[in-house]
């Protein structure tokens, strides 16, 4: 994937898959109903673990990183304690959100000391998981 791919991939479920891959290291995997509890649907990953994997099915449960705030902030919390692999020292990925005025969208960079990785979006969670997929690039 280009920086240009990301900078038109819109939000949604492959955009969620993608983070959920590069940014948290999961690995897709099938997932089943075992059962509900009063409103709560209770789901069992092959693996018997949902810790390292999410679930590759649409009808299925993923984090909604591209369209919600809370599950987007879970992706700038570990971007800046995250090492570049690639990076000898190792480095860091600040974060820097803002709106911008002038042009009605979001701005988010992830600082690095050898490199930074932007991304803009029409909302703050879009803008953040571009960043993160352009980071991951690094």
């Amino acid at each position: 994937m280009t920086q240009a791919e990301i900078d038109v991939m819109e939000a949604g479920r492959n955009m969620d898959a993608l983070i959920a891959e590069t940014v948290f290291g999961k690995k897709p995997c099938k997932f089943s109903m075992t059962g509900i509890i009063s409103t709560l649907t209770i789901w069992k990953c092959e693996h018997q673990s949902a810790e390292n994997c999410y679930p590759q099915d649409k009808g299925t449960c993923l984090e909604s990183y591209s369209k919600e705030m809370a599950c987007a902030w879970k992706i700038a919390e570990i971007m800046k304690d995250r090492k570049n692999v690639s990076d000898s020292f190792g480095f860091s990925w600040p974060v820097e959100l803002s709106f911008l005025d002038d042009r009605g969208v979001w701005a988010c960079i992830f600082h690095g000391t050898r490199a930074s990785a932007e991304g803009i979006g029409e909302t703050a969670p879009l803008a953040i998981c571009r960043a993160a997929l352009k980071a991951s690039l690094v």
